[in-house]
This record gives C-alpha cells, structure tokens and sequence, in this order.
C-alpha cells in the first residue's frame, strides 16, 4: 500500500492551474544497534525485517541487512511492509541473527535506541519418542517451531521462522530419544513430532543448561500413531484448477492431530497430512477475494487411512459479515 501526502501542489499561470499529483509520502528509516549479553556491539549480525504471509501461515523474512563494527544498523523506510502505521512512523519486526547467538526477534520502530540484545543460548531440551506399544521409535523427525526465554510466560514469543528452522531439527537414535541444542538455558520450547508418517504431536517442554545431566526434559514421551490424510481438488469457477489455495482440515477438540493444512498445487491438489482419525470440516481460502469455498463438513477419517474428496469448486462472490442477534434482547448469537 503506497500512502500519499494530503496536500498538493497548484501552480497558475495566467488563467489556466494545474494540480500536481500527490507526492507519496517516504516512511521514515529504522536504525538501532545489536549487542551481545556483555552490552559490547555484535558486528556481522544479519537483520530481517518481517511480514505475516496468511497464506502460509508464517512469518516471511526480506532481505537482511548485516551490522557493522560498531553493530549498528539501518533499515530503509521503503523496503519495510506496511503495517498501517502513519508516514511519520515506521515500526516492523525484525529477526536478528549472528554466529555464536541465539537469534532472537523484536519489534523496533523509528525515533527509538533499539538496542537489540542476543544471548548465547545455551540450553537443551531432550525427550524420547515412543510407538502404541511403548516400543522406541526410531527416526522420528523432532522439531521446535517456537521458544520462550521466560519459562512462566504462558505463551512462547519466539517462532522459529523458515530460514532458521533446520537448526532446530533433529531425529530419534535407536533409543527413541531426541536432542535440541540452542534454546534458553532456562525457558520453554515448543516441540512438535513433525514426521509425515505419524500424527502431529506437540508440546510445551522445559528448557534446561547445557551443562545439566542428560535428563529427558519433556516429561511423557511423544507416542507416535500412524498418519492419516485427506486429499482432493479445488477448481475455479469455471472449471481451471486453483492453485496456490490455503486449505484446512479441524475436527472438534483441541487433542494431537485435530488440524492440518495444506496448499494447492498448480494443478490445484492438496494432501493434508499428519491428522488423526475423526471427523473433520474442510474450508479454503482463495488468494482472490472475489472468490468463496463452501464449507465441507462430516468428512470422516479413519486411523491411518487416506480419504479421497470429491472436487471442490469455488465460488464466484464477495464475502458478507454481521452479526446475528436475538429479536428480544438484542443480544449476539453464537
């Protein structure tokens, strides 16, 4: 979104004036300076800017810029997303990243110090995964998808955005225990079984010292259950597959495997996959906002089996809200 100058210039000459084009207006620069624990600058650091891509349901990064000897750094006005601010304000959120840190993510905004401060990380979080048996499991993909530094916070403040994703990976040994180094020494990550042959499992586990003994640190182990899946098709209104489609699967409850997701291929398939059994409702969500996806619900899935859908075609329209309310009290209806 390009926001633009309320004024504009009028120039006259004789009897004739001509209006000149509003000017859009330059959102101001963003600098700050990154530091290590010891407050001395962090040269060679990398800093992201961000935006949300709902689409994907995930942070994107843009192109870093890298601070200097004195770890300073700048962020140029024009290259930020626009996150409705005014143009005499600038703010975004930003990831930063360097050897021998932990990276961490903060909101700066322009006018302001911005002292960005990383530790060193220097915790572990450890944990087994197991099959219905109780039998170890083997090669199971583990993943932390978020961390919090402060272990009484209710929610984790750090996701883990793509680009920095593979180092918090790992796979069981033969044992069926896992390992994550790298996170708050203390604090709580946010680890998921993150394998496509079994349900998505998740769990908020402590974080401890590197130094600790080798304790496993997320309590219960992860029991992995075979996957099941559901497939299918989505069609434009006149019949072209739709690509590039968010699609969600959520079946009642908040347990393991109750939600998946996918996006449709250029062919406009999608597999969602790592879900439970139970019934599910499927919806969709076009890029194209003068499109609709009716809802699709009852959609039974049976314990580690594919369900195959029928097309699904969208809509031509434009999405409608309100509120529905009770005649007598006026009240809102959920």
């Amino acid at each position: 979104m390009i926001r633009f100058a309320m004024a504009a210039i009028v120039v006259s000459v004789g009897n004739v004036a001509w209006a000149q084009a509003p000017v859009p207006a330059q959102r101001p620069d963003i600098s700050g300076v990154v530091l290590g624990a010891d407050k001395k600058p962090v040269a060679g650091a990398k800093v992201y800017a961000a935006r949300w891509d709902a689409t994907i349901y995930e942070m994107v990064l843009l192109p870093p810029v890298t601070t200097g000897a004195d770890g300073r750094f700048v962020l140029e006005g024009k290259t930020l997303p626009d996150i409705g601010a005014a143009t005499t304000v600038t703010a975004a959120m930003v990831y930063v990243d360097a050897p021998g840190y932990r990276f961490a993510r903060a909101g700066v905004t322009n006018g302001k110090p911005n002292e960005l401060t990383l530790d060193a990380g220097g915790g572990v979080v450890r944990g087994s995964v197991v099959d219905a048996r109780g039998k170890p499991v083997a090669g199971a993909r583990i993943q932390a998808g978020a961390l919090s530094p402060d272990p009484t916070r209710r929610t984790l403040d750090t996701d883990i955005p793509a680009p920095f994703a593979e180092r918090y990976k790992t796979r069981t040994d033969a044992a069926g225990e896992w390992e994550i180094r790298n996170v708050p020494a203390s604090g709580k990550a946010y680890i998921l079984l993150d394998d496509p042959r079994y349900v998505t499992v998740s769990r908020e586990v402590a974080c401890a010292p590197e130094g600790a003994a080798a304790t496993k640190t997320g309590g219960e182990p992860f029991v992995a259950l075979p996957a099941s899946a559901i497939t299918g098709t989505v069609l434009l209104p006149d019949g072209k597959p739709a690509g590039s489609v968010r699609v969600t699967a959520h079946a009642a409850g908040d347990g393991d495997g109750v939600f998946g997701s996918d996006k449709t291929n250029a062919d406009g398939t999608f597999r969602i996959g790592k879900i439970g059994r139970g019934t599910f409702t499927l919806s969709a969500k076009p890029r194209d906002k003068s499109l609709l996806a009716p809802a699709q619900s009852g959609i039974t899935v049976a314990a580690g089996k594919e369900t195959a859908l029928k097309p699904l075609a969208l809509l031509a329209g434009t999405p409608v809200s309100g509120t529905v309310t009770d005649a007598k009290t006026g009240a809102g209806i959920a």
